[in-house]
């Protein structure tokens, strides 16, 4: 039987191929189970073009080999068992990846990452004026704390992972890449490839400034997940010192330079609030797309904040398996019905309720 013929199927073919990987927060279990099917079937090759932006950014470091997949899935467990004891991780999560880019980074991460040549970190940069952000793909590593803190750069959300706007990369204010807009300032795409395979942390057309307000005002599971956020906040981070840090930074800044952060803070604010996944047009994999969500929208887009328990990682990640095992049968890598190199991932069912953390 012949495989049907797809664009992507013949970029994959005559390697041309690349991947890129949405913002996801704690929800990069669902990356992890994308990137086991698709390496398992030998749709995506360690060596391909590859982009990523926030925890895509971590992704891509799997994805290319340079941190295996089992001692990312490990971390991504260790810190979100650790971040939910203490509330969120909210004004440390900056600190808390650095410490485990460190633990995980080779020594020589940056002279492969060069080597490799087509790996590309998503970095923010917001302008002095409030104007419009700039996203930048950095390809290119003087070394290891480089590329360390590119990835930190491309993971700090502002206020949240630290006490300031934004952090800095070479010199220059910076924060979380995938916080650029929608579209490829949210999933962005290596630079010439002839097909681009698009994996979105969300569902499709999630917009964030609404499921602020679902978790707030919306159905009452959602309400329960958005008060659960913020009894953990307010209940395990440090609130009394971060907001002691925010002080501080204002005070040994001169009036332009508060002048310059609250017009980037309200910039920061308005895009966060219109920025939309995509949908299937613009993303290839996503949660939701062949297979149902185990949980609500909100719910689920909720976890790029809080991160979930031991059960409901272990449901991202086998939902990430559904769903790039479906787009591969249907842009013509395996054969549908057929085991394949990977075994199909099991029926997907919510996480039964437990206490609230």
């Amino acid at each position: 039987m012949a495989l049907p013929v797809t664009a992507a199927f013949d970029a994959g073919q005559a390697g041309t191929m690349g991947v890129g990987f949405s913002g996801a927060g704690f929800l990069i279990p669902f990356f992890l189970g994308v990137i086991d099917v698709l390496q398992r079937q030998g749709v995506l090759q360690p060596s391909m073009p590859m982009a990523g932006a926030s925890s895509g950014a971590l992704a891509i470091m799997t994805a290319s080999d340079q941190i295996s997949l089992q001692m990312m899935r490990e971390e991504a467990s260790r810190l979100s068992a650790y971040c939910l004891k203490h509330g969120n991780c909210y004004g440390t999560l900056q600190a808390e990846v650095r410490r485990a880019a460190q633990r995980l980074l080779p020594r020589d991460a940056a002279d492969r990452a060069n080597k490799h040549g087509r790996l590309h970190v998503a970095v923010t940069y917001p302008s002095p004026s409030g104007g419009p952000v700039q996203q930048a793909l950095v390809g290119n590593f003087t070394g290891r704390d480089d590329l360390r803190e590119a990835l930190e750069a491309s993971i700090y959300i502002p206020y949240y992972a630290g006490a300031a706007l934004s952090t800095s990369f070479r010199g220059k204010a910076a924060y979380d890449g995938s916080f650029a807009g929608s579209g490829p300032g949210f999933l962005p795409c290596p630079p010439g490839v002839s097909y681009c395979l698009r994996v979105s942390s969300l569902p499709a057309c999630e917009m964030f400034g609404s499921m602020f307000g679902r978790l707030a005002f919306g159905r009452p599971s959602d309400r329960a997940r958005g008060a659960s956020i913020a009894r953990n906040v307010l209940g395990g981070a440090d609130l009394r010192a971060r907001l002691a840090e925010m002080r501080r930074s204002f005070r040994a800044s001169d009036r332009g330079a508060v002048r310059s952060e609250a017009a980037q803070a309200a910039r920061f604010f308005e895009d966060l609030a219109s920025l939309r996944a995509p949908d299937e047009g613009g993303a290839d994999i996503f949660p939701g797309r062949r297979h149902p969500l185990p949980v609500s929208h909100a719910v689920w887009s909720s976890f790029m904040m809080q991160p979930g328990t031991p059960e409901q990682i272990e449901m991202m990640y086998r939902l990430g398996q559904a769903e790039a095992r479906s787009w591969a049968e249907e842009a013509g890598f395996i054969r549908a019905g057929l085991a394949g190199q990977q075994q199909a991932p099991r029926q997907l069912r919510a996480p039964a309720p437990g206490p609230q953390p």
